[in-house]
């Protein structure tokens, strides 16, 4: 479902079946722009971050339905970029991982649950 707010911009929301929010975000003629915010079925949030011209950019954020932070990553063209940062489920870091355009380039960290380093890159 789409709200004109003005001649290009455009406000989105779709919904899942319980009539709760699944997605929401902004349309500049037609592509995604801004931030968009995505939802688990249960109304926690799955996901957000920021969109340029349809493509996912810079800062991103991912959920469990726990509403658990999961993984921090920059994007940049819809592909992973730069830092990604991946938690465990109790939220503790689980590893840092350095991309380039998609393709995992090094692996900086890895922590167990407890937060305890057990490799690192030399």
């Amino acid at each position: 479902m789409e709200y004109t707010l003005s001649n290009r911009i455009s406000r989105y929301l779709e919904y899942f079946s319980n009539k709760r929010i699944s997605i929401e975000g902004q349309l500049d003629n037609g592509l995604k722009t801004g931030i968009w915010t995505y939802f688990h079925d249960n109304g926690t949030l799955k996901a957000r971050g920021l969109f340029i011209d349809d493509k996912r950019q810079g800062k991103w954020q991912w959920f469990n339905e726990d509403g658990v932070l999961t993984t921090k990553a920059m994007l940049k063209d819809d592909r992973f970029h730069g830092v990604c940062i991946n938690y465990h489920e109790n939220g503790t870091i689980q590893d840092i991982l350095l991309y380039d355009k998609g393709e995992i380039k090094n692996v900086i960290s890895r922590y167990d649950v407890a937060g305890n380093l057990i490799a690192m890159m030399e």
